[in-house]
């Protein structure tokens, strides 16, 4: 069950990552164009988006949404090699858009009788285990100690089905667990010690080169509110925060915000054709990534600077170990929250700090 959250996952970055700088094409578009890849990408990001957030809050119609998805995708014959292989992956992510809706759909009390009834029920011990790990990943960090609680709890139920089990082929199960258990571990030491930054004062600066702006140093950070936000051009969930980005850029700068986009060197550059950035094989210099990012921000309408580190040294400070990574400075250069993640709720979090923060005539004033 996990593979399937992770391969949905992978499947919605993919479709994000070559859709996201295109205009959005109509579903008419895709019909008349099957080999069209631009139309193939927005139908399914949007589709695929659109059907994410309704199996929680809205299964049956979640429903409806899947099952005209793929009656859709039947009437799509695409020719070209590329569309063919497109229109695959799409239809490989209706079987396991309905299988996750099933998952959301069963009370974990469910999967819970079962085991009890049969410890060798493996569509129950796969329901069981991700229902209780995706309870746990968003806590991770956020709480950390309440995340160590249920994780150990879902050791004792994955310990107790072991123990009980007849079949080794509920014992290699469990075994395939234990790297998502780890991840899940790392996660929250990781939390704990973003917990413990908090309130610390913020690590100096470390940038080789700043692009889309002039420098900035500390003494232009200095009474300022500052939002370090550590990205990279290829990571999906990355891309699905600009629009946050873009409205607090537009909402706060005039009040005192400083965004700084941290990245690295990924070896990208810059398709004119396609609009987006793709990792090349021929090694690239810091001014051609730069230039890169350039085109990238200007592309993405995002108006707040990017940094590329110097190093590793300013990331470990603050615990990266996960993109999107969003830290929220105060005026007097102390930690005030940090976020790992794209999720809605992170968006909130950063949001009611800078209006805390930015909400008073000093702060506005930027003292």
């Amino acid at each position: 069950m996990k593979r399937i959250h992770l391969y949905i996952a992978t499947v919605f970055c993919l479709f994000t990552l070559t859709s996201i700088q295109a205009a959005p094409d109509t579903k008419a578009d895709l019909k008349e164009n099957p080999d069209k890849i631009a139309a193939y990408n927005n139908y399914m990001r949007a589709t695929m988006s659109e059907i994410r957030g309704l199996t929680r809050t809205k299964p049956k119609i979640a429903e409806k949404h899947i099952a005209e998805m793929e009656a859709f995708l039947k009437t799509v014959k695409p020719t070209t090699q590329e569309a063919k292989t497109l229109h695959q992956r799409a239809m490989r992510s209706v079987g396991f858009l309905k299988q996750n809706l099933e998952l959301e759909q069963t009370p974990i009390e469910d999967y819970a009788k079962r085991l009890k009834a049969d410890p060798d029920d493996l569509k129950a011990l796969m329901g069981y285990y991700r229902k209780a790990s995706m309870k746990i990943s968003p806590i991770a960090r956020s709480k950390p100690d309440q995340a160590e609680k249920e994780l150990k709890a879902l050791q004792v139920v994955l310990d107790g089905v072991k123990a009980k089990a007849k079949n080794e082929a509920t014992g290699r199960q469990i075994a395939n667990y234990a790297r998502g258990i780890q991840s899940i571990k790392s996660r929250i030491d990781s939390g704990r010690k973003m917990a413990k930054l908090i309130g610390q004062k913020a690590a100096p600066l470390k940038v080789s080169s700043w692009t889309n702006g002039k420098p900035l140093t500390e003494k232009d950070l200095k009474g300022k509110v500052v939002l370090l936000d550590f990205w990279a051009v290829w990571c999906g969930p990355c891309l699905a925060t600009f629009p946050h980005l873009r409205e607090w850029q537009e909402k706060y700068s005039g009040r005192g915000l400083v965004i700084i986009g941290m990245t690295r060197h990924y070896n990208y550059e810059w398709n004119a054709e396609t609009g987006r950035a793709s990792r090349t094989k021929e090694p690239t210099s810091p001014e051609e990534e730069g230039s890169m990012l350039e085109k990238f921000a200007k592309h993405h309408k995002l108006h707040h600077r990017f940094a590329i580190q110097d190093g590793r040294d300013f990331s470990t400070y603050y615990g990266v170990t996960g993109i999107p990574h969003a830290v929220v400075i105060d005026q007097k250069g102390k930690i005030r929250l940090m976020r790992v993640g794209s999720g809605e709720q992170n968006a909130k979090d950063i949001e009611a700090v800078l209006e805390k923060l930015l909400g008073s005539p000093d702060a506005a004033a930027g003292g």
